[in-house]
Protein backbone atom coordinates (compact mmCIF):
# COMPACT_ATOMS: atom_id res chain seq x y z
CA UNK A 1 0.00 0.00 0.00
CA UNK A 2 2.88 2.39 0.79
CA UNK A 3 4.30 1.86 -2.70
CA UNK A 4 0.94 2.66 -4.29
CA UNK A 5 0.63 5.74 -2.09
CA UNK A 6 4.15 6.89 -3.06
CA UNK A 7 3.36 6.35 -6.73
CA UNK A 8 0.15 8.36 -6.36
CA UNK A 9 2.10 11.22 -4.79
CA UNK A 10 4.74 11.06 -7.51
CA UNK A 11 2.03 10.90 -10.13
CA UNK A 12 0.73 14.19 -8.96
CA UNK A 13 4.14 15.75 -9.44
CA UNK A 14 3.61 15.24 -13.17
CA UNK A 15 3.36 11.68 -14.46
CA UNK A 16 3.69 10.04 -17.82
CA UNK A 17 5.69 6.84 -17.50
CA UNK A 18 8.50 7.21 -20.03
CA UNK A 19 11.63 5.06 -19.91
CA UNK A 20 14.41 7.06 -21.55
CA UNK A 21 16.67 4.07 -22.04
CA UNK A 22 16.96 0.31 -22.00
CA UNK A 23 18.61 -1.07 -18.82
CA UNK A 24 19.75 2.42 -17.84
CA UNK A 25 21.94 3.06 -20.91
CA UNK A 26 20.90 6.48 -22.19
CA UNK A 27 21.81 7.27 -25.74
CA UNK A 28 23.19 10.65 -26.77
CA UNK A 29 19.83 11.93 -28.07
CA UNK A 30 18.12 11.17 -24.74
CA UNK A 31 20.89 12.96 -22.85
CA UNK A 32 20.61 16.01 -25.15
CA UNK A 33 16.82 16.06 -24.73
CA UNK A 34 17.16 15.87 -20.95
CA UNK A 35 19.55 18.84 -21.04
CA UNK A 36 17.09 20.84 -23.17
CA UNK A 37 14.25 20.02 -20.75
CA UNK A 38 16.26 21.43 -17.85
CA UNK A 39 16.84 24.69 -19.72
CA UNK A 40 13.19 25.27 -20.71
CA UNK A 41 10.22 25.96 -18.49
CA UNK A 42 12.07 27.07 -15.36
CA UNK A 43 9.84 27.98 -12.47
CA UNK A 44 8.60 31.51 -13.09
CA UNK A 45 9.05 34.29 -10.52
CA UNK A 46 6.16 34.39 -8.08
CA UNK A 47 5.82 30.61 -7.90
CA UNK A 48 8.10 29.83 -5.00
CA UNK A 49 7.73 26.07 -4.61
CA UNK A 50 10.79 25.78 -2.34
CA UNK A 51 10.21 24.37 1.11
CA UNK A 52 8.84 21.39 2.94
CA UNK A 53 5.32 20.25 2.03
CA UNK A 54 3.10 17.78 3.87
CA UNK A 55 0.20 15.91 2.34
CA UNK A 56 -3.22 17.26 3.37
CA UNK A 57 -5.36 15.02 1.14
CA UNK A 58 -5.10 12.48 -1.67
CA UNK A 59 -7.79 11.47 -4.14
CA UNK A 60 -7.18 8.69 -6.68
CA UNK A 61 -9.69 8.02 -9.45
CA UNK A 62 -12.33 9.93 -7.50
CA UNK A 63 -11.79 8.13 -4.20
CA UNK A 64 -10.21 9.60 -1.06
CA UNK A 65 -7.09 7.73 0.01
CA UNK A 66 -6.07 7.60 3.69
CA UNK A 67 -3.12 9.89 4.36
CA UNK A 68 0.17 8.29 5.26
CA UNK A 69 2.99 10.36 6.64
CA UNK A 70 4.77 11.84 3.63
CA UNK A 71 7.04 14.81 3.18
CA UNK A 72 7.91 16.55 -0.07
CA UNK A 73 11.00 18.77 0.05
CA UNK A 74 11.54 21.15 -2.87
CA UNK A 75 14.74 23.16 -3.40
CA UNK A 76 15.51 24.89 -6.67
CA UNK A 77 14.60 22.45 -9.42
CA UNK A 78 15.05 19.34 -7.23
CA UNK A 79 12.67 17.43 -4.97
CA UNK A 80 12.79 14.61 -2.45
CA UNK A 81 9.71 12.61 -1.48
CA UNK A 82 10.10 10.85 1.87
CA UNK A 83 7.47 8.19 2.55
CA UNK A 84 7.50 4.95 4.50
CA UNK A 85 11.22 5.16 5.30
CA UNK A 86 12.15 5.57 1.63
CA UNK A 87 13.32 8.63 -0.29
CA UNK A 88 12.73 9.32 -3.95
CA UNK A 89 14.80 12.11 -5.47
CA UNK A 90 14.28 13.87 -8.76
CA UNK A 91 14.15 17.13 -10.67
CA UNK A 92 11.29 19.15 -12.06
CA UNK A 93 10.43 22.09 -14.26
CA UNK A 94 7.39 24.27 -13.77
CA UNK A 95 5.75 26.60 -16.26
CA UNK A 96 3.57 29.19 -14.54
CA UNK A 97 2.80 30.92 -17.85
CA UNK A 98 0.39 28.12 -18.85
CA UNK A 99 -3.23 27.87 -17.73
CA UNK A 100 -3.46 25.72 -15.73
CA UNK A 101 0.18 25.89 -14.59
CA UNK A 102 2.26 22.88 -15.63
CA UNK A 103 4.89 20.86 -13.82
CA UNK A 104 6.98 18.02 -15.24
CA UNK A 105 9.01 15.80 -12.92
CA UNK A 106 11.91 13.47 -13.68
CA UNK A 107 13.20 10.66 -11.45
CA UNK A 108 14.64 7.15 -11.49
CA UNK A 109 12.29 4.30 -10.55
CA UNK A 110 15.08 2.36 -8.81
CA UNK A 111 15.46 -0.08 -11.72
CA UNK A 112 17.43 2.30 -13.97
CA UNK A 113 14.32 3.49 -15.78
CA UNK A 114 13.98 7.24 -16.12
CA UNK A 115 10.43 8.37 -15.39
CA UNK A 116 8.80 11.57 -16.62
CA UNK A 117 5.55 12.79 -15.07
CA UNK A 118 3.38 15.53 -16.62
CA UNK A 119 0.94 17.28 -14.26
CA UNK A 120 -0.76 20.56 -13.52
CA UNK A 121 -0.43 22.55 -10.32
CA UNK A 122 -2.01 25.42 -8.46
CA UNK A 123 -0.35 27.47 -5.74
CA UNK A 124 -2.46 29.56 -3.37
CA UNK A 125 -0.53 30.85 -0.38
CA UNK A 126 0.77 27.85 1.54
CA UNK A 127 -1.47 25.36 -0.29
CA UNK A 128 -0.44 23.55 -3.47
CA UNK A 129 -2.70 21.24 -5.48
CA UNK A 130 -1.22 18.89 -8.06
CA UNK A 131 -3.13 16.71 -10.50
CA UNK A 132 -1.79 14.03 -12.84
CA UNK A 133 -1.80 10.32 -13.53
CA UNK A 134 0.54 7.43 -14.13
CA UNK A 135 0.73 6.76 -17.85
CA UNK A 136 -1.75 9.54 -18.62
CA UNK A 137 -1.69 12.75 -20.59
CA UNK A 138 -1.37 16.01 -18.69
CA UNK A 139 -4.82 16.86 -17.27
CA UNK A 140 -6.67 20.01 -18.35
CA UNK A 141 -8.41 20.56 -14.99
CA UNK A 142 -8.13 19.66 -11.29
CA UNK A 143 -10.43 16.66 -11.28
CA UNK A 144 -10.07 13.07 -10.09
CA UNK A 145 -12.82 10.74 -11.29
CA UNK A 146 -13.14 7.01 -11.96
CA UNK A 147 -13.34 7.90 -15.67
CA UNK A 148 -10.12 9.96 -15.89
CA UNK A 149 -8.14 8.00 -13.26
CA UNK A 150 -6.11 11.06 -12.19
CA UNK A 151 -4.57 11.59 -8.76
CA UNK A 152 -5.29 14.90 -7.03
CA UNK A 153 -3.05 15.74 -4.06
CA UNK A 154 -3.26 18.78 -1.82
CA UNK A 155 -0.05 19.78 -0.02
CA UNK A 156 0.39 22.27 2.81
CA UNK A 157 3.66 24.13 3.25
CA UNK A 158 5.22 23.23 6.62
CA UNK A 159 5.81 26.20 8.89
Amino acid sequence: MKLLYALALLATLGLVLTPLSEAGNQDKAAQEQKGKQKDKGETKPGDNLDGVWTVASVEVAGKKVPNESAKLTVKGNTFTLDIGGKSIKGTYKADASKTPKEVTSFFDDGMNNKIQIDSIYELKGDTMRVCGGLGKDRPKEFSSTPENGYELVTYKRAK
